[in-house]
């Protein structure tokens, strides 16, 4: 194996890898995990920076950190809270005591406003997962306020004066049948005690997550309203240190598997023969080390040796590691190493760990996941999550919005740098603990989409910066809001462990680019960059009136007067990738897909009354069986229905290579077969569901489909989208009433993709199901239309075309042939045909230039003056 890493060379060869059968375990590894019921803080040993251990999750990220040995929620705001992961309090009977020092922060003493510092228990989410309560659950609020007054929940009692001078905070609680008796005490400096409250609450109110808050605002509790959080914003004059944060007691559960850090998750591909990885560390500070390692497993002594290290990137707190000459046909364990200081100079050895998995042969089934738009209304989605897991997929696809904007709750944070990264980070952290098991041991490949780099809708106009006014406004404009390093850090954090770009050369603002191609397993994808280059509608279409990617103007018609010249949709160099990529079958490629953020047809409908300024009026779930009578096609020019002539033109260079495509966004399951100057002659699409979502999208034409059959489904079969382009919908899975809780989940048919290719056979099945389906359950069912299965030569080949002269003589594993108009001197597409002997076929009579090449698209034979017949 060759090994590169952004640092430096490994001077390690790992010879002696060789296959190994056993699977790596799933979890972190930490250091010296304590099991017993009692916990006590290491702030004072971490170093200075928003990580605060492994075994806290802060709401949000940014605005808690370590300094000086204490920890700091220096940043005013509401809700500012931190979770302890690895314990929680039981409703047995017993006892349980928890403390923490408080100091006022001087910023504070100032003008102290309204809010109050202490503990929260009885934390609780809504999904009965840890994770879930450490982001969104509430529970009983219990400390003092600003003014020094001593509460538990609802109940008030003395006030003490707050200055400089730290405060301990004491917490007991006796639980006996059903009912807690609890008490808070404040002392000073010296232990002198300084107030007490006592209260009695139910023993649920008690049991569930624990951990700290300092909340600026109104100090008003819901209790027993746990899944609403109070207002977030960053208001008012609230901050305090906390140190020394000690709990005991035998009603005190421990769960240390619970640890997520230092090291987040990781991610990789493998393609022609080179492993790529990308580590994912939480805020470590580099002060506490920035070199990680990665390790493999020797097969024959189990143990670990190093064969790269690789220096973290601050700004994305990433490590990215590079292997050539990789030994594909084996599973190999991996694990990732982070030495972290403490401190006083101390260090400890923390471990990710995972499994390369071998590559399946071809000629075999590439079994793909393929999900889109995760919004964390659900999160984790544990449920979902073990359903995908189920399928034993071999690739995973995340074709865009990881997260949005509001995932994770807090708003947006875009300046200054530092904390804009931390923020998300911290939605990117929150992705990756729900769905990181998913290709922790398979390759996986990511798209950056708009949500990605905050924005609703994006147009990138080559990576130029965006002006206008905060909204809608200046993500019209087109380009990107955020600042390009930013920008370049997501990308990093998100593709960096895929294929090398093609060409790597920055577009506007120096912003990074990441287009390529994948060979996996018989099957090459094209990684496309859908918004990179698009045109911004708003600049090149006066007229149309867009605001928020849509027109405004009911006299206008983009089927009319939206296709005009200099239009960009991929850009140049994205269609010479794609021309080059589709006559390319070298590495044994038997199957092509192209892999995008967005569909190339905008397969949406609204209510006729909702065309401009969508306030979602009438676009609520339907009931199965009805059918929306004012529903109209839309024109949604954050689809790829537009611009038009670069779509078609985008849609010839798919159809040159047979390929499928594969995309998400819309939030709406829908497989369907694109036309080129016609119907059912392009590519077949697949969209896949959301993985959660709320805003609606639906697809039900108030016109019927062309070559309308009685008694098919009327929203189905040839019709123009919104654009007048043409489409085959085959299935579509459509928002339905529904009584599966929860309800506002999946009243929006959310759901995801299993795509199997079937590289011998050449073909693709194709799978939607919903997320609350078991696929293992005997009455399983996938959503109404699928499974469906399609031949590679479906995606546009000319099988009922003019003949071309027989060739034969063929391998048996097929050759590819690469077929050139001779009047137009244009390739009309490269294919890779299997059998002996082959008739290809012509899209109009003619003579015809033949090619033969073999696997590695060496020519064989060139065949010219090759006349159709009828």
């Amino acid at each position: 194996m060759k090994i590169k890493t952004l640092s430096h060379l490994s001077s390690m060869i790992v010879a002696a890898m060789l296959s190994v059968g056993c699977d790596a375990a799933k979890k972190d590894i930490v250091v010296e995990q304590s099991q017993d019921n009692s916990y006590s803080s290491s702030w004072s040993n971490i170093k200075d920076g928003h990580y605060l251990g492994s075994d806290l999750w802060a709401n949000p990220v940014q605005d808690w950190r370590i300094k000086n040995g204490e920890l700091e929620c220096n940043v005013s705001g509401g809700e500012r809270n931190i979770f302890l992961l690895t314990k929680s309090l039981n409703d047995a009977s017993g006892n349980f005591d928890m403390a923490v020092t408080v100091r006022p922060l001087a910023e504070f003493l100032a003008q102290p406003t309204k809010g109050y510092v202490g503990f929260r228990l009885g934390v609780n989410g809504q999904f009965n997962d840890y994770r879930d309560s450490a982001v969104h659950g509430r529970g009983m609020k219990v400390g003092i306020d600003s003014k020094g007054t001593l509460f538990i929940g609802k109940q008030e009692g003395e006030q003490i004066s707050l200055n400089e001078q730290p405060i301990r905070l004491h917490f007991t609680g006796t639980t006996e049948a059903k009912n807690s008796a609890l008490t808070l005490t404040a002392f000073d400096a010296n232990n002198q005690q300084l107030a007490q409250l006592t209260r009695n609450v139910a023993s649920s109110v008690v049991a569930g997550g624990t951990g700290l808050a300092c909340h600026a605002g109104d100090n008003r509790t819901r209790e027993g309203m746990p899944f609403q959080r109070g207002k977030t914003k960053r208001a008012g004059n609230i901050g305090f240190a906390f140190s020394d944060w000690t709990i005991n007691g035998d009603v005190i559960a421990t769960n240390a598997d619970r640890t997520f850090g230092p090291i987040a998750f990781s991610m990789y591909t493998l393609d022609k023969n080179t492993m790529k990885m990308t580590a994912q560390m939480l805020p470590v500070p580099k002060e506490a080390g920035t070199q990680i390692t990665l390790e493999l497993q020797s097969a024959d002594t189990k143990t670990w040796q190093q064969v790269a290290s690789s220096t973290m990137v601050d700004d994305s707190r990433t490590a990215h590691f590079s292997i050539e000459d990789w030994l594909y046909k084996q599973d190999m364990p991996y694990r990732i190493g982070y030495q972290m200081a403490d401190r006083a100079g101390n260090t400890s050895q923390h471990y990710y760990q995972g499994k390369i998995s071998k590559e399946p042969e071809i000629g075999s089934q590439l079994k793909v996941a393929s999900l889109s738009c995760h919004l964390d209304l659900g999160f984790p989605h544990q449920d979902m999550v073990s359903f995908i897991d189920s399928h034993n997929t071999d690739l995973v696809l995340f074709t865009g919005d990881q997260y949005y904007e509001g995932n994770a709750g807090y708003g947006v944070q875009k300046a200054p740098l530092a904390a804009a990264n931390l923020d998300y980070l911290r939605k990117w952290y929150q992705f990756g603990w729900a769905f990181r098991d998913l290709y922790r041991d398979v390759p996986s490949v990511f798209l950056v989409d708009d949500h990605d780099v905050f924005h609703g809708n994006i147009w990138g106009d080559e990576g130029k910066a965006a002006s206008g006014k905060p909204g809608a406004d200046i993500q019209d404009s087109g380009g990107f809001k955020m600042p390009a390093p930013w920008v370049n850090a997501v990308q990093r954090s998100m593709t960096s462990h895929m294929p090398d770009p093609v060409d790597p050369t920055p577009v506007k603002q120096d912003i990074s680019v990441y287009y390529t191609d994948l060979n996996y397993a018989g099957v090459s994808f094209a990684i496309l960059e859908d918004r990179k280059w698009k045109t911004s509608p708003r600049k090149a279409l006066p007229d149309a009136k867009i605001k928020n990617g849509f027109s405004n103007n009911l006299d206008w018609d983009a089927k009319e007067s939206g296709d005009t010249a200099g239009l960009n949709l991929l850009g140049e160099r994205q269609m010479n990738f794609l021309n080059e990529w589709a006559q390319d079958w070298s590495a044994d490629a038997r199957m092509k897909s192209v892999v995008s953020q967005t569909l190339f047809s905008s397969v949406q409908t609204r209510p006729k009354s909702d065309i401009i300024n969508f306030k979602d009026r009438g676009m609520g779930p339907v009931a199965v069986g009805d059918y929306p009578e004012e529903d109209i096609t839309v024109q949604d020019f954050d689809t790829n229905g537009w611009p038009q002539t670069p779509r078609q033109n985008a849609l010839k260079l798919m159809r040159k290579g047979s390929a499928f495509h594969i995309a998400g966004d819309t939030h709406l399951g829908v497989t369907f077969q694109y036309g080129i100057d016609g119907w059912n002659n392009g590519a077949w699409a697949i969209g896949s569901p959301a993985i959660s979502n709320t805003w609606p999208r639906r697809w039900f034409p108030k016109s019927l489909p062309l070559n309308y059959v009685e008694g098919q489904p009327r929203n189905l079969g040839e019709y123009y989208d919104g654009f007048g382009n043409e489409i085959t919908v085959k299935a579509v899975a459509n928002p339905t009433v529904t009584d599966i809780e929860p309800v506002r989940i999946n009243q929006r048919a959310p759901g995801y993709n299993i795509l199997t290719f079937d590289t011998a056979a050449q073909t693709l099945k194709v799978e939607a199901w919903p997320r609350w389906v078991d696929p293992q359950a005997d009455d399983a069912s996938q959503f109404k239309g699928w499974p469906m299965t399609f031949n590679q030569k479906d995606n546009g080949y000319p099988s009922n075309g003019h003949v071309l002269p027989t060739i034969s003589g063929l391998s048996k594993s097929g050759a590819v042939i690469q077929v050139e108009n001779q009047q137009t001197q244009e390739i009309e597409y490269t294919l890779r045909f299997t059998g002996e002997t082959i008739s290809p076929r012509a899209f109009s009579d003619g003579l015809y230039t033949v090619r033969l090449y073999n696997e590695e698209m060496e020519l064989i034979k060139t065949l010219a003056d090759q006349r159709t017949q009828k």
